[in-house]
């Protein structure tokens, strides 16, 4: 198996099994994982907590661990555009105008400066790779129907 790069987006108070198992699992077989928070940076902790079933079908919350995050969610740039210009099965994508506007607008609030810099200087470049490699409608019918099948319907 070739190993991938996978981005894992937490947040505060996470249950431990949903974070640090899939993390460390994902890193022992040779993945590389960024594990990331909006609003934090590398470096900084998440809490975790863990649902121990006592029985009787109740349970009770534990403290878990302090996750270290190991990647900034500032950093996330190309990710962001993508989500936000792409169609998907359940959404239509906003122009690249609009996009590259919500993410110069988050400059220095929810991305990095220098990151929304060198985007806004690329984006076009970011614009014709996004056109590029655009789902198409029979890519989104095939998503669709997969969905569908995924769930039940």
């Amino acid at each position: 198996m070739a190993a991938k790069k996978i981005l894992m987006l937490t947040g505060d108070y996470t249950e431990d099994y949903e974070t640090m198992v899939p993390f460390q699992a994902l890193l022992m077989v040779g993945h590389t994982v960024h594990a990331v928070c909006p609003g934090k940076k590398a470096g900084d902790f998440v809490r975790t907590a863990i649902h121990d079933f006592e029985g009787d079908q109740t349970y009770s919350e534990k403290p878990g661990h302090n996750f270290a995050l190991n990647f900034d969610f500032a950093q996330v740039n190309a990710d962001v555009y993508d989500a936000l210009i792409s169609r998907r099965v359940y959404k239509v994508g906003m122009s690249h105008e609009k996009a590259s506007a919500i993410i110069a607008d988050g400059r220095g609030k929810h991305f990095d400066p220098d990151v929304v810099d060198a985007f806004l200087q690329l984006a076009d470049e970011f614009h014709a790779i996004a056109e590029k490699y655009a789902d198409n409608d029979e890519d989104l019918r095939k998503k669709a129907i997969h969905l569908a099948n995924v769930i039940g319907n």
